[in-house]
């Protein structure tokens, strides 16, 4: 299932990482429904990711799915690397890291983890005409069909109504503060540019963001 797929990856190839957020002082904390930080809920919610099997499918990719390796390929490339080092610089992301540091998300470990993972694969690609397309569709079905996705979002339900902490990072995260800050990262070419790339490797990020437009209440996405 694709709305659950890219959280999925993250996931499964990094855990969740969670940066500690800046303290209220504790006349401004209400009572917690649990005691539980949001590392130990999102933890909860990533250990019902089947993690070993994840790496498996990812290595059978990488034997047997030449459209796989010319996307992994492409990715380690210069283009690509360039790409992502140029949004790396651009104040827009660097104010929405900020944002999600603050809020308790590292997104720089996220990244970095990712990162790695597509950089240090070894990639042989052997010489056809016409190359192969560049594609991640078959990987990502593979990935889809073992997320336990009732689970995940069974886990999700209960911790927004139950936990405290998780219940502070999803108004943080649906506030219209980081609406903006989200829509001043998506605007830029780099991004689109990046959208438009993915999209060809049958990765659709349109459709990720149209789901967190209405997971948020932000309602439609028209980007």
């Amino acid at each position: 299932m694709k709305r659950v797929f890219l959280i999925a990856i993250v996931a499964l190839l990094c855990n969740v990482s969670v940066a500690v957020p800046p303290k209220t002082k504790a006349s401004e904390a209400p009572p917690a429904p649990s005691n539980e930080t949001l590392e130990q809920q999102l933890k909860d919610i990533g250990a019902l990711l089947p993690k070993d099997l994840m790496q498996d499918i990812a290595q059978k990719h990488l034997k047997t799915d030449e459209e796989f390796k010319a996307a992994i390929k492409y990715m380690q490339g210069e283009e690509w690397v360039k790409l992502v080092e140029t949004v790396r610089n651009k104040s827009e992301w660097i104010a929405l890291k900020k944002f999600l540091k603050d809020s308790g998300i590292d997104m720089d470990v996220i990244i970095n983890c990712v990162e790695s993972f597509v950089i240090n694969l070894n990639i042989t690609l052997e010489p056809k005409e016409p190359p192969p397309k560049k594609s991640l569709k078959a990987f990502i079905i593979d990935v889809e069909q073992n997320i336990p996705t009732v689970k995940i979002l069974a886990a999700l339900h209960e911790k927004m109504t139950k936990g405290n902490a998780f219940q502070k990072l999803f108004e943080r995260l649906s506030s219209q503060e980081s609406r903006a800050l989200v829509e001043k990262v998506i605007e830029l070419p780099e991004v689109k540019r990046m959208m438009h790339i993915l999209a060809d490797m049958d990765v659709n990020l349109y459709d990720m963001f149209s789901l967190m437009y209405t997971f948020f209440g932000w309602g439609d996405f028209k980007h």
